[in-house]
């Protein structure tokens, strides 16, 4: 087996070895951030950033979700962050992006399971093990078999609200959470995601409205007492999502206008 760290894999690995690097050599939380964050002067291209090795560079090119995992593996693999050599722990890289695509086959059998029943799922789950790209892509560091991880995990949270009544309301809010946080996480993975989470839960509320304007326009009138009773049953499980989302976005925008000024 062998890591093709070359274009962007190389700067995603080399991304997470810095940030392994500034764990290992900081104290404590704010000696971590200091050495995260250094301010790019107004006049830097995007050129120049690009192939900058600097954290913070790297950072605001990359996002901050795919080079924290890399850092999580290359800390498994036991690479060296202050020297790195990622040909000697090939198989080691390997062994976890393999176990990670595996999750994403098993979770979407369950996403299949939700939506639709146990043959269709289990036919997906198969069908996507043996897809030749996913298993040739566990030999490359690149996001996309990290951000489809995180999309099959938000779907399935979604689906489980969305086709499963029977949680608790403990429970059911920690699932809006934790739908805000994979939301935030998968928002920052891939460019091509920002606009899904939003997107998908404006339709889920206008399709709700639509089904209740439908439904009391059958009793003559829209009485008062259920809008706002619809507007309450969203509220809680809103604020969980908001909340789980400002978890993950805050610290990001805050790192952002500081690196950026935007």
């Amino acid at each position: 087996h062998r890591i093709a760290h070359f274009g962007d894999a190389y700067n995603f690995l080399r991304s997470g070895s810095c940030l392994l690097q500034a764990v290992y050599s900081s104290g404590n939380l704010f000696e971590f951030l200091e050495k995260i964050y250094h301010a790019a002067p107004a006049q830097a291209q995007i050129l120049q950033s690009m192939t900058s090795m600097n954290l913070s560079d790297r950072l605001l090119i990359d996002g901050p979700v795919f080079p924290a995992y890399l850092a999580f593996v290359q800390f498994l693999s036991g690479v060296d962050a202050f020297k790195p050599v990622y040909e000697a722990h090939t198989v080691q890289i390997c062994l976890c992006n393999a176990l990670l695509d595996s999750a994403s086959c098993l979770l979407l059998y369950f996403c299949g399971r939700l939506a639709f029943n146990r043959q269709v799922a289990f036919l997906g789950a198969m069908l996507f093990a043996a897809y030749p790209a996913a298993i040739i892509n566990t030999q490359h560091c690149y996001s996309e078999p990290f951000s489809y991880f995180l999309l099959n995990l938000w779907t399935l949270l979604s689906l489980s609200v969305l086709l499963r009544h029977k949680h608790r309301q403990p429970a059911l809010l920690a699932i809006y959470a934790g739908i805000g946080i994979v939301s935030g996480l998968l928002m920052l993975s891939k460019p091509a995601f920002i606009i899904l989470p939003p997107l998908v839960a404006g339709l889920l509320l206008a399709v709700s409205a639509l089904r209740l304007v439908i439904k009391e326009s059958d009793k003559g009138s829209l009485a008062f007492s259920s809008i706002f009773s619809f507007l309450f049953s969203y509220l809680g499980k809103g604020l969980a999502v908001v909340m789980g989302l400002a978890l993950v976005l805050t610290p990001w925008a805050f790192f952002n206008k500081a690196a950026s000024g935007n």
